[in-house]
């Protein structure tokens, strides 16, 4: 695994928690301290961020995403696509992030 991969894994892990941000040398960065805050659209806050492929084993997926804004752009255009999980396997620490949107069924009760 060379740096890069470590840095899209663990920025990606850092966004499955619902932390925003990415590591650069060691250090967790907000995007707001390099880029302006993404708005979201409705529905965007009920979009889930993981980087377990466990996670939507049971789902169907609805396409890529892609964004230059860190999870917050991933989750508007999961929201627009009516996904409401999204794979993460991309992120670097410019705010590139990549992923597979998902519809999974609701939790078991």
């Amino acid at each position: 695994m060379n740096s890069w991969t470590r840095v899209a894994v663990l920025s990606g892990l850092f966004a499955a928690a619902g932390c925003e941000g990415v590591i650069q040398n060691g250090v967790v960065v907000k995007p707001s301290q390099f880029a302006p805050t993404i708005p979201r659209v409705p529905g965007a806050d009920r979009v889930r961020l993981t980087t377990n492929g466990s996670d939507v084993s049971a789902c169907v997926a609805v396409g890529p995403l892609s964004s230059s804004a860190h999870g917050a752009g991933l989750q508007n255009q999961a929201a627009a696509v009516n996904a409401d999980t999204v794979f993460v396997y991309f992120q670097d620490p410019s705010g590139t992030t990549e992923g597979i949107g998902y519809r999974c069924p609701p939790p078991a009760r």
